[in-house]
């Protein structure tokens, strides 16, 4: 259970994969989650906006995409009336589904 003002939970992973296919990996990851309406300023910054549940106010989601095939990922509680500084471990839940599916298709596609 993540701790901090607002909660969140950051990591980053680094991937064989040629770095012009990461994005098409995030995407995909994105819609097999469920997780639509994603944006993006680059072809190296996603954001998308988790609903609430009964755990927190919602999620922020961002996934940056480094040279070299590094995915740094972070999951930040929104913050409504009052700061949410607990998130019940929501947000490493996210981050680990997140990283679970970009292995997911990884594999896939080099098999």
């Amino acid at each position: 259970m993540a701790f901090g003002f607002p909660a969140r939970f950051v990591e980053s992973r680094k991937y064989e994969l040629r770095e012009e296919k990461l994005p098409a990996v995030v995407r995909s990851a994105f819609e097999n989650l469920g997780w639509h309406g994603y944006t993006t300023e680059t072809n190296a910054e996603f954001r998308v906006s988790l609903r609430s549940s009964l755990l927190t106010w919602g999620e922020s989601f961002s996934v940056s995409l480094f040279p070299g095939g590094t995915i740094k990922a972070e999951s930040r509680c929104v913050t409504g009336l009052m700061p949410q500084i607990f998130d019940f471990g929501v947000n490493r839940q996210n981050v680990d589904k997140f990283f679970a599916e970009v292995e997911r298709l990884i594999a896939e596609t080099q098999s």
